[in-house]
């Protein structure tokens, strides 16, 4: 397999198990086209085979050997099949798009993202993308925008960040953080393939 697909796998993998850790009720299926494949998924999940932390472990050593058979061998789908693919299982409704992902945590919704980049540079990219809204007309909209909150967690053994938007939720402002959240999805995107072609 040419170098670049296994970096686009691993960096895959490095996401799909920061989503996983930020956002509950989500699992990976991992597995190979027409063979054998494995759900990833937090204790309880139902069907889930593989730990979160065996899944960590797999791609660590891949990471180290930069080898994906060493990633599959950790999930235990070395032998037969043919190319590894890995598809996020997420609850209805809770994909947004832009690799957006909702998660409900009351009284707040929570919208995350995960990149590689570094802490810095996604916030950085996420301020450009000019993610939060500005303030609305009436009242009740301008509490809520106020309760906004953004957070990120920065993974240094697999190189991820997740970038988290909290609030209540209102109709009067979820489409707008919706569509703030996806810019800076898609602006931590951009970086992503600035800094792989040496660009930025």
């Amino acid at each position: 397999m040419p170098a670049a697909a296994i970096t686009d796998r691993l960096r895959s993998a490095r996401l799909g198990h920061a989503l996983l850790q930020a956002a509950p009720g989500c699992a990976l299926e991992v597995g190979r086209v027409a063979g054998p494949a494995v759900v990833v998924g937090p204790a309880g999940y139902p069907g889930a085979e593989v730990p979160l932390c065996q899944h960590r472990g797999a791609i660590v050593q891949a990471l180290a050997t930069g080898s994906l058979a060493a990633y599959a061998r950790g999930l235990g789908l070395q032998g037969l099949g043919g190319s590894l693919y890995l598809r996020a299982l997420v609850p209805a409704g809770a994909d947004l798009g832009t690799g957006v992902i909702a998660v409900d945590r009351p009284p707040d919704r929570c919208l995350v993202v995960a990149t590689t980049l570094c802490p810095h540079r996604a916030a950085r990219a996420a301020r450009d993308a000019q993610t939060i809204p500005p303030p609305t007309a009436g009242g009740q909209a301008q509490e809520v925008l106020v309760d906004l909150r953004v957070e990120a967690f920065h993974d240094a053994e697999l190189g991820t960040t997740v970038l988290s938007w909290a609030h209540r939720p209102h109709p009067a402002v979820a489409l707008q953080v919706e569509e703030a959240v996806r810019a800076a999805a898609a602006a931590c995107l951009v970086e992503e393939l600035l800094l792989e072609t040496g660009a930025s």
